[in-house]
């Protein structure tokens, strides 16, 4: 909700006192040193008591239009609804004004205000210059006034729907980060236990066993992953050969991972946890289990200029059936990796007659907005 930000009639009118106040001071000192040079001084008292009244009418004028231009336009209006204000400020108060200084002459030189009429036609038109010329001067400077303040409410307020926006941004990335991570996770666990019901169905029960005590320890890591949106890619390195343990179990010597450039500066390296679990799991599931024949994955990876590249290859064999389903690991991938990043990551998939490659190239150090 918008807050009302104008000053109040008091503020403005306190103001607008204290400027003309000082107006009249000049006026009278000017005057004052002009009358010391032709000899006939003149009290500076009695400069400020004839000047006073001249100038009183701007300062309701100076209040009112504050306002009118605040009110009806708040400093963005356009050219023609600004100059219709000064047409009727010059109707509205310039002319009375005028009058008003016409009355004050009378009365300050004893003549009748009977003769009002006779001595506006011979108001000397240096008068009605320096009044109109007055006018324009402070109409710009209370226009500018109000132009500025708006400005600067309009600049108060685009940040504040800014900020407004990005938070809900945010928010509402946050709540598809979890989704992917709700989603991620249900995942693993299933194709966990689908591989120790595997060995199950085949009569091996202790391996059946050890692999249920290695998904324990995974499981762990995973839901430690819930809670944490950084890891050490040697975090991830460990719990990826843990998995690819487990998975042996099923798969026996037909599943070989190789791990390169297992280097300090990678393993310092910071990324999403869980990132390529879900890309092993694809790998093994659109190779070994479409066969019989021996299966590697290769995985790969190298730190250069603060980035850090990971290129994950599988074999594929030319002419086997297909594994159903699109699965969710590289989807989740890319989806997850656009959301911490944004376009500082890529992830990138290509497919050859005998391999799948899929490439990730992001920052080598945890986003600090993330």
């Amino acid at each position: 909700m918008d807050v009302d930000r104008r000053p109040g009639w008091p503020l403005v009118l306190a103001v607008s006192t204290g400027v003309w106040t000082f107006a009249v001071l000049l006026q009278s000192v000017a005057a004052y040193a002009d009358d010391l040079r032709r000899g006939t001084p003149t009290g500076l008292t009695a400069l400020l008591a004839q000047n006073a009244p001249l100038f009183l009418p701007w300062v309701p004028f100076t209040t009112v239009l504050f306002f009118v231009l605040t009110t009806r336009y708040a400093g963005h209006a356009g050219p023609r609804h600004v100059a219709r204000v000064a047409a009727t400020g010059l109707v509205t108060f310039y002319l009375p004004q005028v009058a008003y200084q016409v009355v004050m002459f009378l009365l300050s030189s004893g003549r009748p205000v009977s003769g009002f009429v006779t001595q506006l036609g011979r108001w000397p038109a240096s008068y009605w210059l320096i009044d109109f010329t007055l006018y324009l001067l402070t109409f710009s400077v209370v226009y500018a006034v109000v132009a500025f303040r708006g400005g600067l409410e309009q600049e108060r307020r685009r940040q504040r729907l800014d900020g407004e926006n990005l938070a809900l941004r945010l928010e509402v990335e946050r709540q598809r980060l979890q989704s992917l991570r709700a989603q991620l996770e249900p995942h693993f666990l299933f194709n966990a236990l689908n591989a120790i019901g595997g060995l199950v169905r085949g009569g091996q029960s202790s391996l059946a066993l050890t692999a249920m005590q290695q998904l324990s320890a995974l499981l762990r890591y995973a839901l430690s992953a819930t809670t944490r949106t950084w890891v050490t890619m040697g975090d991830e390195l460990t719990f990826i050969r843990d998995y690819v343990t487990l998975q042996q179990l099923r798969f026996g010597d037909r599943l070989t991972l190789t791990v390169i450039g297992d280097t300090e500066a990678a393993r310092q390296a910071d990324c999403p946890p869980l990132l390529l679990q879900p890309l092993i799991e694809n790998a093994i599931r659109h190779d070994l289990e479409c066969h019989d024949l021996p299966g590697n994955i290769t995985l790969t990876l190298s730190v250069r200029a603060q980035r850090l590249q990971i290129d994950i290859v599988n074999t594929i064999r030319p002419g086997v059936s297909a594994n159903p389903g699109l699965g969710l690991g590289l989807p989740s991938t890319r989806s997850r990796v656009a959301l911490l990043y944004g376009p500082s990551a890529q992830v990138n998939a290509t497919r050859t007659d005998d391999q799948f490659v899929v490439s990730i190239n992001l920052p080598d150090q945890a986003p600090e907005a993330a």
